[in-house]
C-alpha cells in the first residue's frame, strides 16, 4: 500500500514516466524515479524489479543485490527479483550465492528464467552441476 497519501493514479503516472525514461536509455533518471516509488511502496514488485533492472544496466550490481534482497524479504516467491539477483551475483563472481538463487528458481519450476540463467552460468565458466 503506498505511503505518504499518494493516489494510485499519481504513482502510476510517475511509474509510466520512469518506464519511458528506461526505454529511452535514460537509466540513471529512471532509477531516481523508481527509487522514489520504492520509498512510497517498498513491497511493490514492479517498481522494485524496475529499479533493479536500471541498476543492472548501469553496472551497479551491488545495488541490484541490495534492491532484490530487500524485495525478496517481503515477497520471497518473486521469480523476477530472484532471477535478477542471480544475474547480478554472477556479474559479481559470487557463484555460490548465484547457484542458490538458481536452485530456488529451478525448484519453483520458473523455466523461462532457469534456462536463460543456465546460459549465463555457462558463459561465466561456472557449471551448475559438479563435473
Amino acid at each position: 500500500m503506498p505511503r505518504y497519501n499518494w493516489t494510485s493514479e499519481e504513482v502510476y503516472l510517475v511509474a509510466e514516466r520512469a518506464f519511458a525514461m528506461y526505454q529511452q536509455g535514460r537509466h540513471r533518471e529512471a532509477a531516481v524515479l523508481f527509487e522514489g516509488l520504492c520509498a512510497l511502496d517498498p513491497a511493490n514488485s514492479y517498481t522494485g524489479n524496475a529499479l533493479a533492472a536500471c541498476f543492472y544496466l548501469l553496472g551497479e550490481y551491488d545495488k541490484v543485490v541490495a534492491c532484490t534482497t530487500r524485495l525478496l524479504s517481503q515477497l520471497p516467491n518473486d521469480g523476477d527479483a530472484r532471477a535478477r539477483r542471480c544475474e547480478a551475483l554472477l556479474s559479481l563472481s559470487r557463484l555460490d550465492d548465484a547457484r542458490r538463487d538458481w536452485e530456488v528458481l529451478r525448484a519453483a519450476k520458473v523455466s523461462h528464467h532457469t534456462k536463460r540463467l543456465e546460459l549465463r552460468f555457462r558463459a561465466a565458466g561456472a557449471p551448475l552441476l559438479p563435473a
